[in-house]
């Protein structure tokens, strides 16, 4: 694109080199291609990143939860779901609680497979569920022994019960992996204190492959520090 020439008779008749009209709206066409590729993308990874911090701070709160109920209780009653779910928001602020059925709708139950379009129904109609004053929404399940801290056909032997947050209740991306995770109430073995680790941990058999449940996404974001470390 080459400059015209525009005559003027100012400053003993020099020329000045500009552009034509055509031109400037050829460029502002290329700026606008250019920004409409890149800023969507821009937007993504940054909610994405924001994710990863809302889950290692959910995170956070639930370990410190956990070390609460057990200074203030010496132990956490897990024998079931609403056991668990009154203990913890006995100490944390849950705005509202009541089975998921009565808290979410039918739409907002529904999550996306990891790095999928296609959904499944994430939450049961039952389960025991708390939104928390900053948004986030918590279900809270006993173990699938009676409480007896042991899951059946995973490799976590001394696990009470899960704990499933999604970190921004019920705004978009609704994806497993994204902004839903699982943790494990365990309960150790060696000195019967409580403590969580994130599904994906170990042998649990939970993987962070695209098109699947991706709940052991729950372990590599508490690990990634920007989207692009997530499998």
């Amino acid at each position: 694109m080459n400059p015209k020439i525009i005559k003027t008779n100012r400053g003993g008749g020099k020329s000045l080199k500009g552009f034509t009209l055509a031109e400037v709206l050829v460029v502002i066409f290329l700026i606008g291609v250019i920004a409409g590729e890149t800023i969507p993308v821009l937007l993504t990874t940054y909610q994405e990143k924001e994710l990863l911090i809302r889950w290692k701070k959910q995170y956070s709160i639930a370990s410190q939860a956990v070390i609460s109920l057990q200074n203030q209780n010496g132990d956490i009653y897990h024998s079931n779901h609403f056991a668990i779910r009154n203990q913890f928001c006995s100490i944390m602020n849950c705005m509202k609680n009541g089975e998921t059925q009565t808290l979410l709708t039918a739409q907002q139950r529904q999550y996306n497979l990891y790095k999928s379009s296609n959904s499944y129904t994430a939450l049961a109609l039952y389960e025991l569920t708390a939104i928390m004053s900053d948004g986030s929404l918590w279900v809270f399940l006993q173990d699938f022994d009676s409480g007896a801290c042991h899951f059946p056909g995973v490799g976590i032997s001394d696990a009470c019960g899960t704990i499933i947050i999604d970190v921004n209740g019920a705004k978009k991306p609704n994806m497993s992996g994204k902004d839903l995770f699982y943790i494990y109430l365990r309960k150790s073995q060696t000195n019967g204190l409580f403590y969580i680790t994130p599904y994906g941990t170990l042998n649990d058999g939970w993987s962070c492959a695209a098109e699947t449940h991706g709940k052991g996404c729950s372990a590599n974001a508490l690990l990634a520090k920007t989207p692009a470390e997530m499998p």
